[in-house]
């Protein structure tokens, strides 16, 4: 029997960045040759995970680029599923509290890329 997996929501915070920075077709596809540059918010979210801690980070990668739900994570890491649910919202906490604190930085590149 297959594993029935979560279906990714994007979550918005109130600066209206979408925590969703990498669509799962994106991360099955391969790399771009075209020399594409990424957008201002993914940008911002990959500028973000560099301050979460080490453990905060392995959680946030195995829940949203290898796609794990809470469970699988939990039996990964050995750890319980409120943990990692907590965990998870700890993330994201942090990731809204940097980009809010860099919105200055966000709003220059993003009038930069809607001049092109």
């Amino acid at each position: 029997m297959g594993r029935k997996r979560r279906e990714f929501i994007p979550i918005r915070n109130p600066i209206g960045i979408s925590l969703k920075a990498f669509p799962e077709e994106e991360l099955l596809a391969p790399e771009p040759q075209n020399n594409e540059h990424p957008r201002p918010e993914e940008v911002m979210i990959r500028q973000a995970v560099r301050y979460l801690t080490p453990k905060q980070r392995k959680v946030w990668h195995l829940y949203n680029y290898d796609r794990l739900t809470q469970d699988e994570i939990a039996i990964k890491l050995g750890k319980k599923r409120t943990t990692i649910e907590t965990q998870i919202r700890q993330c994201e906490a942090r990731i809204v509290k940097w980009c809010k604190s860099n919105m200055a930085a966000y709003n220059v590149i993003k009038q930069e890329v809607d001049k092109e």
